[in-house]
């Protein structure tokens, strides 16, 4: 016989891992793009409004770099949080 019962167990033990962390790597890349994707549309249509607005480059500059100032306070805090629950925990 081709395969044999103890060759398919082998075959199924090897496979099943491997195709996981390949699948855990498509799906992660597609998210990770899409999410990349998504904040470059919703910054181009503020920036689109600034501009509507009349704003000038300079202060449209500003508030992206202040966007991205937040954004990072607001990652940096919220992995400060998640530390100090898990040393209280």
């Amino acid at each position: 016989m081709l395969f044999a019962d103890t060759n398919i167990v082998g075959l199924v033990a090897i496979c099943v891992p491997v195709g996981g962390v390949i699948l855990w790597g498509i799906i992660h890349s597609v998210a990770e793009n899409w999410r990349k994707a998504k904040t470059a549309e919703y910054r181009a249509i503020l920036v689109q409004g600034m501009v509507d607005k009349g704003f000038s480059p300079d202060e449209v500059e500003r508030v992206l770099k202040a966007n991205d100032t937040a954004r990072l306070r607001m990652s940096c805090k919220a992995r400060r949080h998640r530390d100090a629950e898990s040393v209280n925990a």
